[in-house]
């Protein structure tokens, strides 16, 4: 069940960032948004992947497996990477001069 909530979230961030991106630069920067977030999903999933199995094969015992684990660590990071990337910058102090 856990899996189900985080590829939501994944889809739901896509869209978002698809629509931001679509407004601010056209079809195309919202497809490239799209391509760049797919591309740090599959990698990171991989890379995170291959740690878990390699540091916990089963997961933590009885209440989730490692797959979810890794899933679960992938979307933290990712969420710090995507606040940079996205959230970051729309804070800039804009200058009057």
């Amino acid at each position: 069940m856990i899996i189900v909530i985080i590829f939501y979230l994944h889809i739901l961030f896509a869209v978002l960032a698809f629509t931001q991106r679509w407004q601010e630069d056209g079809l195309q920067g919202g497809f490239i948004i799209l391509g760049f977030i797919g591309l740090i999903f599959a990698v990171s999933w991989a890379i995170a992947g291959f740690i878990i199995h390699f540091v916990a094969p089963h997961g933590i015992h009885g209440l989730i497996n490692a797959d979810t684990l890794s899933l679960v660590i992938l979307s933290a990071i990712e969420g710090l990477v995507y606040y940079f990337y996205f959230i970051k910058d729309e804070k800039k102090p804009s200058s009057n001069s």
